[in-house]
């Protein structure tokens, strides 16, 4: 027959588990070496130590047990690793300097002045027995600049990782100033001169700025002058990051993040340079300053392959722009057609989505509160701060029923913050939170969803194993009739009834949304458009009042884009329900809102119509920059003058977006 455990046994093996740290396939095997070593070298008062008060005492100290230990230890080793690598730079003329004083270019390694910088042929490559490139070839030109545009899902970052080497190639060549790289190491591809950017994940969140910038410098250990010259020169490039050199990475605001990233990639003078997604989630005027930056690297001589979703972005970075079909390049367009079809791409939201909906964008005045009448949101005073740094401060907001608000604002203007304060994830330092007319400051996150608050966040949360249909019903399961463990292990009638009247639920959801034919497709193949609307379905199938959006738009294509906005215009006008949106797309919020609210260092600086709070003097220095139309187009530049560069403040160092 079977064998099974005794109680005693289990409650060992559940022990190490939680004293090794429940997050971690190495920490619960550190936890079964501690229990064990304790039973067997121990005995008396020791052994009651080391398996009560002791494992008590260690989870009261590292709630995540001896993972967390072990990661903290970790962090440590990688920290005094890197102390000894480049330091800050001297303001002064040192080794390496020019005769003026300024630091050396970062692409100074030589590289030929004629063919390709970078090129690849008939390359194939996937993940396991999925493939995801078919074949691509193309050329990168010694000093060019090549953009690669698509919808989400079709190969444009497996291209990067690929050529990165940290995706194999099954089939194909790939060539680095004539020499073929492809089966060299991401290590000696890097040594040679081709360096990545990650896209939404370029950074190690848990060191600081300084020690970002000197993990990023290891192709020049042991040269202490050229890494110092480096740095000089990074640092010049984004002045913003030299006041945050003692700030971890994850508290930056999102555009701090991303200029991090880039300074770390270009800390080990690549010869040519990749950048994944370099606008996702970035404030017009953080994008006008990144743009800026891949100029002046361009006049030193770095060639760049840049991922981009918005066409506009890609011309004005690039000489040439390919579209990528389904792991192929189908075209390749001149910058000035790019720019055109970009511009000429805004479309009135009067057309039908791809998912089958017509949904025109309405533009509806502003309704103000009625006298006696009671607020679905209402922010009184809320601040919060981390040390002396205000992240928000003094918010006064209040948003009446059926409302759709948009939020904007630059990286690190304290929106995702005050989002987070109105979900209960973070309680205020002062001010008071009220949710449909009751005082929710002190109740924690599920208590405020249970009173019909949703959130959608920056980056879909979703499992990524599980079917479409399936992590629909786990959103919906706060709906099931019955939530007894036991009488859905023994599959119960009643368990069974209620699971079928969940999936007939959520089977409704996926069709109102377009979603039916992805039922069965788990979520981690989906693009990044479909899997937000995934998420908007989680959340709508719990049918909030008052909806929380943040981002909801970063990272997707312009034609998911457009159905994504069809989408909540239709869901808004259903649901009746209460909309509070932060977005970057400026078009988009503006077409979408009903009313607009731009923040800047943690405060509301405007309020009111879309249309003046963007043409707001204010709004357009803070956020949009004043070469910006009130669309958040890009400056005219036909006078051939840049655009100011907007040095990053010292305040905002908090976890803020």
């Amino acid at each position: 027959g079977y064998q099974t455990f005794s109680p005693t046994e289990s409650l060992q093996v559940f022990t190490m588990a939680v004293v090794g740290g429940l997050g971690s396939i190495w920490g619960a095997l550190a936890g079964a070496v501690y229990v064990q070593g304790v039973l067997s070298f121990t005995s008396g008062a020791a052994e009651l130590l080391g398996t009560g008060a002791g494992l008590l005492l260690l989870i009261l100290i590292f709630p995540g047990g001896l993972a967390e230990v072990g990661y903290r230890v970790r962090d440590m080793v990688v920290g005094r690793l890197v102390g000894g690598g480049a330091g800050p730079a001297a303001a002064t003329a040192g080794p390496g300097r020019g005769a003026r004083g300024q630091a050396a270019p970062v692409a100074s390694r030589a590289a030929p002045a004629t063919g390709a910088a970078l090129s690849w042929s008939g390359l194939d490559a996937g993940y396991g027995s999925v493939q995801v490139l078919f074949g691509t070839s193309a050329a990168l030109p010694v000093d060019g600049a090549l953009a690669v545009v698509g919808v989400n899902g079709v190969g444009k970052s497996t291209l990067l990782r690929t050529l990165a080497g940290l995706v194999p190639a099954t089939t194909g060549r790939v060539e680095l100033f004539g020499r073929d790289i492809t089966d060299a190491s991401v290590e000696a591809r890097v040594r040679a001169g081709l360096a990545l950017v990650v896209g939404g994940a370029g950074v190690f969140r848990g060191l600081t700025v300084d020690e970002n910038l000197r993990l990023g410098s290891w192709t020049l250990r042991g040269e202490r002058a050229a890494s110092d010259d480096v740095r000089a020169r990074v640092l010049e490039l984004f002045p913003g990051l030299r006041a945050r050199g003692v700030v971890r990475a994850e508290l930056l605001s999102g555009g701090e993040q991303q200029m991090l990233a880039l300074a770390m990639g270009l800390m080990a003078r690549p010869k040519v340079l990749m950048v994944d997604e370099l606008s996702l989630g970035l404030a017009p005027l953080v994008v006008e300053s990144l743009i800026d930056v891949l100029a002046d690297l361009r006049r030193d001589g770095l060639a760049l392959v840049v991922v981009e979703q918005s066409a506009v972005t890609a011309a004005r970075v690039a000489d040439r722009v390919r579209t990528m079909e389904r792991g192929r390049f189908v075209r390749a367009r001149p910058v000035a057609a790019a720019r055109s079809a970009g511009n000429g791409s805004q479309p009135d939201g009067s057309g039908a989505s791809r998912r089958g909906r017509t949904a025109p964008v309405r533009r509806v005045a502003r309704r103000s509160l009625r006298h006696g009448e009671v607020a679905d949101l209402d922010l009184t005073g809320v601040t919060k701060a981390y040390g002396g740094i205000r992240a928000v401060d003094e918010v006064e907001l209040r948003v009446p029923k059926g409302q759709f608000l948009g939020i904007i604002g630059a990286n690190g203007a304290g929106k995702t913050t005050l989002l987070d304060i109105v979900s209960g994830f973070i309680r205020p330092d002062a001010g008071q939170v009220r949710l449909f007319g009751g005082d929710v400051t002190g109740l924690p996150a599920e208590r405020r969803a249970e009173r019909g608050l949703g959130r959608v966040f920056q980056h879909a949360r979703l499992y990524p194993n599980l079917t479409v249909r399936e992590t629909v019903a786990v959103g919906m399961s706060r709906r099931a009739a019955v939530r007894e463990p036991v009488a859905h292990l023994f599959r119960l009638p009643a368990a069974t009834e209620s699971e079928r009247r969940l999936y007939r639920a959520v089977d409704d959801v996926l069709e109102e949304l377009g979603l039916a034919h992805h039922r069965d497709r788990p979520t981690g193949e989906l693009s990044t458009g479909t899997r937000r609307a995934v998420e908007l379905a989680c959340v709508i199938a719990n049918q909030p009042d008052l909806l929380l959006l943040d981002e909801p738009t970063a990272g997707i294509a312009h034609d998911e884009t457009e159905e994504l906005a069809e989408l909540l215009v239709a869901l808004h006008r259903s649901s009746g329900a209460t909309f509070v949106m932060i977005e970057h797309d400026v078009e988009l919020v503006r077409r979408l809102s009903q009313r607009l609210v731009c923040m800047d260092q943690g405060r509301v600086i405007a309020d009111g119509l879309p249309a003046a709070v963007l043409a707001d003097a204010a709004v357009r220095a803070a956020y949009l920059g004043l070469g910006c139309d009130e669309r958040g187009g890009a400056p005219d530049r036909s006078n051939g003058a840049r655009s100011p560069r907007r040095r990053s403040s010292t305040r905002g160092a908090a976890p803020a977006q």
